[in-house]
């Protein structure tokens, strides 16, 4: 009995031997985690991020615990979102944009990719994505899906869960799906003067003319004297045939801002629905004397001719688009 109580004494005393060796060997990244950890505290530069995602992979690379493991990768795909974000705000907050903005985006979008194959929830990760796929060249597919994900994921967020609807609405042809967007962000936050004129315009478009009229009011009590609102409900008066009160709305954002050249397009607009065609027509030559390269202007101003039936002049102003962009396609037809 002793002799066999001894042998058991001695097995259990290999055991745990290995067994320690293993939870030893598992845990070889632990220092590097430890060090990764440390450092993120204490992160302020993108170089102090790329130290902290260096640390980090190498403490996976070396081996952790199942527990240590799952921490490693959230602290990894974190950091990697952070460093993404950092790198996307220098194309969206320079102006001028950096001429390098390119290689930026392709940096940022590898960083975020991997944040969210990590950890699929990070929503301002989708949110960087999206948007990073939408400057020329991008990914459409990939913005539309980093988009829905964006949503998904940012219920604990309104803030970024309203600009997410809001870009997926502006991107939206389907004005159901467009309308149910901005419900759900007007619903978020009542009272949104982004929202509201949003929806406003939305319900313009497809002729609801009192419920836009209702967005575009509730906004102007926020920011009674902004421009595109007023030049908005200025629009929406002037399809309801009240050619009066839209422009006197006009009159008052031409004291707003009396060197833009928005309110004469918009009055003209205005006036071609009366239709006075050659009120319109002042209003547009006096634009395009203000800006003579104003593409939208030039082509206004050309179906204005051609509806008075003086179809040189309107050729003479498509003449002048394609000059400026010949592969216009509008202008082309």
């Amino acid at each position: 009995m002793h002799r066999t109580y001894r042998s058991v004494l001695l097995t259990l005393a290999v055991h745990a031997g290995l067994l320690c060796g293993l939870a030893a060997a598992a845990n070889e990244g632990q220092d590097d985690l430890d060090k990764a950890t440390r450092a993120k505290v204490n992160a302020k530069t993108l170089s102090d991020l790329s130290e902290v995602i260096r640390l980090a992979e190498s403490a996976l690379a070396q081996g952790l615990d199942e527990e240590n493991t799952h921490f490693a990768k959230t602290l990894l795909a974190s950091t990697l979102s952070q460093r993404g974000i950092e790198t996307s705000k220098t194309i969206f907050e320079s102006l001028p944009p950096d001429p390098r903005w390119p290689q930026f985006r392709r940096v940022a979008l590898e960083d975020l990719e991997k944040a969210v194959k990590l950890d699929p929830s990070q929503a301002e990760a989708h949110w960087r994505i999206a948007q990073l796929n939408l400057l020329p060249e991008g990914d459409a597919k990939a913005a539309a899906k980093a988009l829905d994900l964006a949503i998904r994921h940012s219920k604990e967020d309104p803030a970024l869960r309203v600009r997410a609807l809001m870009l997926r609405a502006g991107l939206e042809k389907d004005v159901k799906k467009k309308l149910a967007d901005l419900n759900e962000a007007a619903r978020i936050v009542p009272g949104n003067v982004a929202v509201l004129r949003a929806r406003g315009e939305l319900y313009s478009q497809s002729e609801k003319f009192p419920q836009a009229l209702a967005d575009l009011d509730a906004a102007l009590k926020i920011e009674p004297k902004h421009a595109p609102t007023l030049e908005a409900k200025a629009m929406v008066l002037g399809k309801m045939k009240k050619s009066e009160e839209a422009l006197a709305l006009i009159d008052q954002v031409q004291k707003l801002d009396p060197k833009s050249i928005s309110p004469l397009v918009h009055r003209a607009r205005i006036h071609a629905m009366q239709p006075d065609l050659p009120a319109a027509l002042k209003d547009l030559d006096e634009a395009c004397r203000r800006e003579p390269g104003n593409v939208a202007v030039l082509l206004l101003r050309a179906s204005v001719h051609q509806e008075m039936k003086e179809n040189e002049k309107a050729l003479a102003d498509v003449e002048k688009v394609l000059a400026l962009r010949p592969d216009f396609d509008v202008a082309m037809r």
